[in-house]
């Protein structure tokens, strides 16, 4: 194991979960900011309907929840 893979390793062992918001708030808010399920796809590089997935109560993963999620501070 390298150097980087090593401190990787131990990142992903401390990392904390951003919580997110429900899917009727995720909803809401995209609605509130007058943006289209496509625009939200858009910027965040998945389908339109992954957005639609996430606003019927599917949760987003990987990268794509940490671009999704509220920052958060280290405790």
């Amino acid at each position: 194991m390298t150097d980087f893979e090593s401190a990787d390793a131990l990142l992903a062992s401390v990392r904390v979960e951003a919580e997110l918001p429900s899917a009727d708030e995720r909803r809401a808010l995209r609605l509130a900011l007058k943006l289209s399920q496509a625009d939200v796809a858009r910027a965040l590089g998945v389908n339109p309907k992954t957005v639609g997935g996430w606003e019927s109560g599917r949760e987003p993963t990987g990268e794509v929840r940490a671009k999704r999620a509220p920052p958060t501070c280290p405790t």
